[in-house]
């Protein structure tokens, strides 16, 4: 049997107008619950689900998702067909299902209470999609109050964090993110904290472009400027590798937490964050770092995204990291079309289905170049714009270049975003 099912809470709202009804005139106004989709197997298999589901009262879809995850036609009577032109697949372990990046599977909906049943339901039929269900709702429904980072906690109910850009290299895409040597980088670090930078992110080689440098090359450049970080400026350090040679040299300079862009393509990475404790910030990426990246044409960019990331979190548990370590991206930029990052940018509440705390990436990145015809050097506007609207999304960390405008944007934002909850609260 297929083992790489996923379930994902897409959302509470009234299950009717999330299945398409608008409210029309003599139609069934929407009742309160929940929606949830199913993907990542054999359309035989998920319709062998879907049957289970039906005298539970639960509302059941097909999702091709071949739009980006819209609902597909209303469930005729009888079995749920299964078209002749699908394709079935099974994936090996360790790698997304295409299923899923398809946007293949099905769309449920009703109540806790009934989909807690079906969990129940499923157990016989099918433990592994049960496993899914539950995970999906426990991870969906629960908010993280926070993160930890070797040894401390770090709240989340507050305005989100923003980790200042100290990039030591000479060939970053952004020219204003490049400090090179010790003593620029301290000016930078002290910058950061005098402009209300909460984090300090320091990083060694870029992500795209450029020669590769081993990682002894890239830990002989990183590891010195952390440690003088953390006797010099009263910040944490974050450190921007996805080498775990790199960030075991960072982590024992002072650094304690890691953000790995390749979204832990090394397993050796859950070791060095499962020893030490650190954060783990896991991000979704189609290729290798520094190879070129090239759009993977998903019909659905959202499931692809999810699927990969929550595949990830799964490895990083089954490793032995903690719940509370772990943090996601989804990876503005890699590999992803600009009309696929503003799918992203428009849908970033979904990922609190993932149950982790969400951290951005979007400071003068190209999809905001290619909507302005703009160089990085004049992208400051577009990045606040793109930091204030993921603000009111619930996004919780933010990696920026420019912090003492972001800081500005961040206090609006946030005191927005508190207004609109007190006043959904009454």
């Amino acid at each position: 049997m297929e083992t790489n099912i996923q379930a994902w809470l897409i959302d509470a709202g009234g299950v009717s107008e999330a299945f398409g009804s608008r409210g029309r005139a003599g139609e069934t106004p929407p009742r309160p619950g929940l929606r949830v989709k199913v993907a990542g197997a054999s359309l035989e298999r998920l319709q062998a689900l879907a049957e289970a589901a039906g005298p539970l009262g639960i509302e059941v879809r097909w999702d091709w998702g071949a739009s980006g995850g819209t609902p597909g036609a209303e469930r005729p009577p009888g079995p749920l067909p299964v078209p002749e032109a699908a394709r079935v697949r099974n994936e090996p372990p360790g790698r997304w299902s295409q299923d899923a990046a398809d946007g293949q599977g099905l769309m449920l909906g009703g109540s806790q209470e009934q989909l807690q049943a079906l969990v129940e339901r499923w157990q016989d039929l099918d433990p592994q999609a049960a496993l899914a269900l539950e995970a999906g709702l426990r991870a969906g429904l629960s908010r993280p109050e926070r993160f930890r980072a070797r040894g401390t906690v770090y709240p989340l109910a507050r305005f989100p964090y923003l980790l200042g850009i100290l990039n030591v290299t000479t060939d970053s895409f952004y020219s204003g993110a490049r400090h090179f040597g010790t003593d620029a980088a301290l000016r930078r670090a002290e910058q950061v904290a005098r402009e209300g930078g909460d984090w300090i992110e320091v990083g060694g080689e870029s992500a795209r472009g450029g020669t590769p440098l081993s990682p002894e090359a890239e830990a002989e450049r990183v590891a010195p400027v952390v440690a003088a970080l953390r006797a010099r400026i009263p910040l944490p350090v974050a450190v921007d590798t996805y080498k775990p040679q790199v960030a075991r040299a960072a982590v024992e300079a002072g650094a304690s937490l890691i953000n790995d862009i390749s979204g832990g393509a090394d397993p050796e990475m859950f070791r060095v964050a499962r020893e030490t404790g650190a954060a783990l910030v896991l991000m979704h990426l189609t290729a290798r770092p520094k190879e070129e990246y090239e759009d993977p044409g998903y019909p659905s960019t959202l499931d692809a995204v999810r699927w990969f990331l929550g595949e990830r979190l799964a490895l990083a548990r089954e490793a032995g990291v903690e719940e509370e370590q772990l943090l996601v991206d989804p990876g503005l930029n890699f590999g992803k079309h600009p009309r696929r990052d503003l799918e992203i940018m428009r849908s970033l509440k979904s990922f609190s289905a993932l149950g982790r705390p969400l951290y951005l990436a979007t400071s003068r990145k190209d999809y905001l170049r290619d909507l302005l015809g703009l160089p990085p050097e004049e992208l400051l506007e577009a990045t606040e714009a793109a930091v204030a609207f993921a603000v009111l999304q619930g996004v919780q960390l933010f990696r920026v270049h420019d912090v003492a405008a972001v800081a500005r944007v961040r206090a609006v934002a946030w005191a927005i975003h508190e207004a609109v909850a007190a006043g959904a609260r009454g």
